[in-house]
């Protein structure tokens, strides 16, 4: 057993990474401009981007130092608390599953985990996108959380519990710590503390702004909580469902926001398995004309995103 947790350490912590050229960047996120002008602007400020972040890592860890966003201007670009002013323009259409940066749809079962299942989501690829991973997209444990922080139960939660928990305890992969679907005696003493992974925090998105929700997405998925009040969402198959099927509270269930089209609806990850809605996710209506009241099933009043 020991060998194989040390296999897995080294993988994790030991694979070279190469930054990719401007070109392998623009192929990657299917970029194009519109003039050779641009083009050399866009490759300058790519170059002093890569440059900028990796003298902060000091040629460590530099995997993950490469997004959407890495021909953009650092100042337009950081990242600030969701009080301030919006910050950077977002493109009208995302989706972190297309960049294969979201683990399969998982199944809580018959115990009301929802809010643990989209926090560790986000924290899944987090670690991924910011390469903590060294470029795996690993599955990361929703049971330890289960069993080892007493404020985690089968009966549904804030979704800030088991952020508070991978701030200050750690998550570990989920493949030695699997999910049983009940809390049972706690054994986070036994994981080896190479496999342990931390966030450093979360914020909460600013409420009732659509903006906000898309351009939090384009970072990272964000775990949100939302209303499943009525029948028709446990039968939900495909398409967009509407603000007509759903109330903006109580909020009663969290999901994972993993994209959008502006305008038309925020995509979701469930965690009710694969064989509900599309393949585990739903697409859920944007409308401008309830954004101050909450958004569409109140996916506008209370989302977190993690950060390293």
């Amino acid at each position: 057993m020991i060998w194989v947790l040390l296999t897995i350490v080294n993988l994790i912590l030991g694979k070279s990474y190469r930054v990719p050229s401007f070109d392998d960047f623009l192929q990657k996120y299917e970029k194009h401009y519109e003039s050779t002008e641009e083009y050399m602007l866009r490759k300058r400020i790519y170059e002093e981007n890569v440059k900028y972040i990796k003298n902060i890592n000091n040629g460590e860890n530099d995997e993950g130092i490469i997004n959407w966003f890495s021909d953009t201007e650092v100042g337009s670009r950081k990242e600030k608390k969701v009080s301030e002013e919006r910050v950077a323009s977002y493109p009208p259409e995302w989706d972190w599953t297309l960049m294969e940066a979201v683990t399969e749809v998982k199944n809580e079962r018959g115990c009301n985990s929802s809010y643990i299942f989209a926090a560790v989501g986000a924290v899944e690829s987090l670690l991924y996108l910011q390469g903590k991973t060294n470029g795996t997209l690993y599955e990361m444990s929703e049971q330890v959380i289960l069993d080892c922080d007493k404020k985690a139960t089968c009966k549904g939660e804030d979704i800030a519990v088991p952020l508070d928990f991978m701030q200050s305890m750690g998550t570990v992969i989920e493949a030695f710590y699997p999910y049983e679907g009940n809390s049972y005696r706690c054994q986070f003493d036994l994981m080896p503390p190479d496999l342990l992974f931390n966030i450093s925090g979360y914020r909460q998105i600013q409420p009732n702004n659509y903006t906000a929700l898309y351009e939090a997405i384009t970072i990272n998925p964000v775990v949100v909580f939302m209303n499943i009040g009525s029948e028709d969402f446990f039968s939900y198959e495909a398409g967009v469902y509407g603000e007509d099927l759903c109330q903006a509270s109580p909020l009663n269930h969290a999901m994972l926001a993993v994209g959008y089209s502006e305008g038309e609806f925020i995509k979701f990850k469930n965690s009710w398995g694969p064989n509900w809605g599309m393949e585990g996710y739903v697409l859920i209506e944007v409308n401008s004309a309830n954004e101050s009241k909450g958004g569409t099933c109140g996916i506008l009043k209370y989302g977190l995103t993690p950060y390293l």
